[in-house]
């Protein structure tokens, strides 16, 4: 699958997720993301995120791609662990 086949996707389900919330932003949003992700590249995919969810707070790994929990794993825990998780 191309990279704009997969980003239309991914768009199409973060619309659909959007509207299943109904823009309920009460409980906390979280994504970790690796910067240098070429599937989905951050740089593609911000301005998307911050209108479907105002209120995430975006985790960025620093020498990471499309799989910071496989590719940084300690940053990765760190992250889930320390910041979103406690």
């Amino acid at each position: 699958m191309e990279p704009k086949q997969v980003m239309k996707r991914l768009l199409c389900i973060l619309t659909a997720i959007h509207c299943f919330l109904r823009a309920d932003y009460s409980f906390p949003q979280y994504a970790i993301w690796g910067a240098d992700d070429t599937v989905l590249p951050l740089k593609m995919i911000t301005e998307k995120m911050d209108l479907l969810f105002p209120s995430l707070k975006l985790f960025i790994i620093k020498d990471s791609g499309h799989l910071p929990h496989m590719e940084q794993i300690k940053k990765f825990n760190e992250i889930f662990f320390n910041a979103i998780i406690n």
